[in-house]
Formats: structure tokens, sequence, C-alpha cells
């Protein structure tokens, strides 16, 4: 399975980690006392405007996000603690399963997990002064914690918990015979007090324990949502408008255009509805919108192309291998519209607008655009771009036919080779494929069931395969050499 959902490890990362309270265990509360499930001037919009503003969509389900949460933890705890005036020492045996739930809320994403199992000790030991009560034990646990995400990032909610206690006690060491009458009779009536508390006990370790299971990781991915997401688009005023929301089976992600943009240039058609256990689409003209937010005016290098080919395909394509003996070159993208996208005819093209190129100390001051045009093919490995034809690069200024001058044409050849490394001919997305083994390994289980283009919009969707497939040999018809 190539080009897994990013939405879908962020949330599997949410799901997943260690201690809690990483970065505050308290609800985050916008200016009215509630999260807020926009942001900017999406906040408190009727729902008829939004829905005419929507650029993206996706979805997540449930049977998704549980196959990548539900696990059993099993683990045995020394206890030593006072419990009514006693010292009880013993060891615990811990027997749970961590679950997932969604709220159905439709003003922010409400996950809610959850941990339910026994703690069995056999072998407490209560001590107080001479006197020593051998019992055994069977507690009852469940622990809830809401989680909501929205626009802001992650709101944990405070932990919910109980226990219900039943002990059994097996024998009364004491120093005499009337000790011991005295003391069962003691035991007898405090039974059931001690019984409450050590459910309450037991339920307090849970809620440190799914605190220990989930927390840490949500931690870091709030700091890295801020820090590497949220801060960079807001910075550029990039940062899109989204609107969370969970039903019953169904974990949804709608991003906003600017009212202004949407106002202006209405979509054509309305996202096509969303099927599978996880879907992206996308519509060109918001794709077009952020990138112009993005990547207007800017300079990239060639290390930055050779960067992002990595990071989408695995490898650095030849023509942008850096090395001692190669030019260092650069492209600064046009101001006005930098990049064209357009989903149509089960196809892609993209245009890339750039003001001017630097290949060592060369410059070259004349516009130019630099094209491809891809079709889709859903295979067993995800989706493939295949490539019609070359790149086209050519000048879009006012004297877009003059080629007379040689050092712009040097420039013009240069610049077509080394895009044809930045629009390869055959284009898998091996770079995003999840690790093996561990929980990012269950992302290998979904499987593309569709991939389309047209109106506009760009579809994907994603089903988890319910049998674990046999290791075969790649397809034959997958070319071995894709550039």
């Amino acid at each position: 399975m190539r080009f897994p959902s990013l939405l879908l490890m962020t949330i599997g990362a949410c799901l997943l980690g260690s201690r809690g309270g990483a970065f505050g265990a308290e609800r985050q509360l916008g200016d009215t006392g509630r999260p807020s499930s926009t942001i900017g001037d999406d906040r408190g919009e009727a729902a008829g405007s939004a829905a005419a503003r929507v650029g993206a969509v996706a979805h997540v389900s449930k049977r998704v996000l549980q196959y990548m949460l539900n696990r059993d933890v099993t683990l045995k705890e020394t206890v030593a603690e006072p419990i009514l005036n006693m010292t009880t020492r013993g060891t615990a045996r811990v027997d749970c399963q961590i679950g997932l739930d969604l709220v159905p809320n439709a003003q922010t994403a409400n996950l809610r997990l959850s941990m339910n199992g026994t703690v069995i000790m056999d072998d407490a030991v209560s001590t107080s002064g001479s006197v020593q009560i051998h019992s055994s034990s069977r507690t009852r646990i469940r622990v809830d914690k809401d989680i909501l995400l929205d626009a802001q990032g992650l709101h944990l909610q405070p932990t919910r918990s109980n226990g219900r206690t039943t002990i059994q006690v097996r024998n009364v060491d004491s120093p005499g015979r009337f000790v011991e009458r005295v003391a069962w009779r003691r035991v007898g009536r405090a039974q059931s007090e001690a019984e409450q508390a050590c459910g309450q006990r037991a339920a307090s370790r849970a809620e440190k324990q799914l605190d220990f299971e989930i927390g840490k990781s949500l931690g870091q991915l709030q700091s890295q949502f801020v820090d590497k997401v949220r801060r960079p688009l807001s910075d550029r005023g990039a940062f899109p408008g989204a609107q969370l929301a969970t039903t019953r089976d169904h974990l949804s992600i709608r991003l906003l255009r600017s009212a202004e943009l949407a106002a202006s240039k209405p979509l054509a058609s309305s996202p096509p509805r969303l099927a599978d256990d996880f879907a992206i689409c996308l519509n060109d003209s918001f794709v077009n919108e952020m990138a112009a937010l993005v990547l207007a005016g800017k300079t990239c290098a060639d290390h930055d192309l050779a960067d992002l080919l990595k990071l989408l395909t695995g490898v650095t394509p030849r023509p942008l291998w850096i090395h001692a003996r190669t030019e260092p070159w650069s492209v600064t993208v046009a101001q006005d519209c930098p990049l064209i996208v357009s989903f149509a005819d089960e196809g892609v093209s993209i245009t890339l607008r750039i003001d001017q190129a630097m290949r060592g100390t060369q410059r070259l001051d004349r516009a130019l655009a630099i094209s491809a045009v891809y079709v889709l093919e859903c295979t067993a490995d995800g989706p493939r771009l295949i490539r019609r034809g070359d790149p086209v690069v050519e000048f879009t200024d006012a004297e877009a036919g003059d080629h007379t001058d040689p050092r712009e044409a040097e420039f013009h050849e240069f610049l077509k080779r080394k895009f044809g490394g930045v629009f390869l001919s055959d284009l898998y997305f091996d770079g995003l494929m999840p690790p093996e083994g561990g929980q990012w390994g269950k992302l290998r289980r979904l499987q593309l069931k569709e991939l389309s283009s047209r109106d506009g919009w760009l579809n994907l969707g994603y089903e988890l395969r319910s049998v674990v497939p046999v290791v075969s040999a790649p397809p034959a018809t997958r070319p071995m050499t894709r550039r």
C-alpha cells in the first residue's frame, strides 16, 4: 500500500504512546468556554455557507481507528499501600483491553478511549500491629477519557473511572484466639468499606496506566502540529479553516476555502460521496489557492527539490543528484498563480510557474512555465501516475518566441532535464510507505480501492483488508525501473 494517509497516521499517533499530561490534561477552551471547531473567520458561521466553501474532505472509519488502537494490556505490579489503617502488600495482575469509540458530535471530533478489565490479587497480606489478614480480591475497572480534536489541535478531557472490588478473606493470623476472634469480627464489619477503598485505589491506578499508554505521543503530536504545521502556515496566512466532526461510524475533516475566494470563484461541483474505510477528496481550486499562499515568491534550491522527491518516492531521482561536480541551481516561484493543478478526465495536469532561475553564477530573468500531464492508475501497491509525453518548459513572457540567445536556450534545456527528475515518467509514492512491523505497520493493511479525477476533484479511497495477505512476488506488470 503506497501513499498512506497522513491524516490516518496523525490520528494513529494520537492514540498510541506513553505518558499522559505531557501538554496538560485539562480541556483547552476558546473564548466561549467551548472548544472551537473552526478558525479564523469560520467561527460561528452558518452551516450552509461553510458547505459551499469546502475545498477538501477526508474521513476515517471507526473500524480503522479501532484496528489501530485496540489492544490488550497485561502486567503485574507490586502493591504496598495503606488501606483502612492497615498496610496491604501483594502482587496485582492486571488484564485489560484498551478500546476506542466515536461519540457523535457535529461541532468537534470526539474520540473516547476506554480501558476495561480486571485486577486480581491472590496473595494480599494486610498488617495491623501483630494481626495479619490474608485475602484475595478481584476488581472490575473501567476508565474513560475523551479526546476532542478541532482546528486548534488536541484537547484532553478529565478522566472518568470506577472500580468494584470483592474481597475474600482466607485467614487471620494473631498471637491468641481471643485477638483472632475480635479480628474476624472487625474484618466482617469493615469488609464493605475495604472493598470500596480497594476499588477506588484500583481505578486510580488504571487512570495512570491509561495516561501512560496514550499521553506521550499526544503531547509530541500537539507540539509538532503547532510548530510544523499551524504556526508556519499561519505566518503566511495559509492555515485553512477546518471543521472536524464524528458520527458513530466515522471521523471527518473538512478544510474550507476563504470566504472571499469562495464568493469570487465558486466551485463548479460538490465533492463526491466518500466511501471506504479511509478517503481523501481534494478540489484543484483549493490546492491552487493554498499553493499561492505557501509558494508565491519562494526560492526553491536544488536540495529542496531533491528532498521533496526523496520524501515522496523514497529515492532521489538521478537528474536531481547533488555532488561536487554539479553546479548549485535554484528557481524562484512566480508571485501570481505559482502552481496550477487540474483534476479532470481521470488525469492530473500540473504547471509550475517561475520568474527566475539560477545556475551557478548565471541567472535567467525570464518567466517560464514547466508542466506535465499524468494519467492515474489504481494498483495493488497504491496510486500510480503515468506521465503523458515529456515535461514541457516554455517561456511565458512577451518574448516567448525568442530563442536566439544561446544562454537562454541552454537554460531552457537545463531546466527541462532537471524537471524531468521532478515530474517523473512513472511515479509511485514509495517514500510514504509505512514501516514494517509495530503499530505503524498496521497501515499496510489499507488497500487502495478508489482513485478518480473528474470535475475538479481528486478522490482516493482505501479499504482495510480483513485478512493479512500472503507475501508474494511483485506483479509482473510492475516496471522494474521507474526512472
